[in-house]
Formats: C-alpha cells, sequence, structure tokens
C-alpha cells in the first residue's frame, strides 16, 4: 500500500481501507483471477490487520533479501466474504 497511499498531514479514518478493497474489488473483476498474494514486513502490524480485514490470511513467514516477510494470500471467496457478498 505505501505505493499507493502517500503520507498526508491529515489523515482520513478509513481512507486506507476504502483504497485496498478498491484495488481488490478491480483485481477480482477479473474472472481469471484467483487470489491476490502479499508479503509485507512481519513487523509491520498495522498493514498485516488491514489485509485481514479484507480477506487476507497468512501462509508463513519467508525471508526475502529486504525482509523477513509475512507471506499472506486472499482468495476470491475470502474478499466477498468480508464484503458480505455471496460467494
Amino acid at each position: 500500500m505505501h505505493f499507493l497511499v502517500a503520507p498526508t498531514d491529515r489523515p482520513l479514518h478509513g481512507f486506507t481501507r476504502a483504497v485496498i478493497t478498491a484495488v481488490m474489488e478491480e483485481l477480482f473483476a477479473d474472472p481469471d483471477t484467483r487470489r491476490v498474494v502479499v508479503e509485507p514486513d512481519v513487523a509491520n502490524t498495522a498493514v498485516q490487520a488491514l489485509n485481514k480485514a479484507v480477506g487476507f490470511e497468512p501462509v508463513g513467514e519467508i525471508d526475502k533479501p529486504e525482509k523477513r516477510a509475512l507471506l499472506s494470500v486472499c482468495t476470491r471467496e475470502s474478499f466477498l466474504a468480508t464484503r458480505g457478498a455471496a460467494v
């Protein structure tokens, strides 16, 4: 998300969640998209909570050259469940 949402002097509550939700909706608008994979830093608990809120489920920790990351996956079904939509 850091590349989508720039820092601000006046944070707007719920803005980042709205952005990630819109991105996920766009990705899953393609019927061929089965899942979205992310790998935030294990120390970034704020983004992990945001990811969980839109349906991401942790797979496990992985080592990358620049960080220790939490590999997480969101299926279409998981995302739709967070939106209260029928699967």
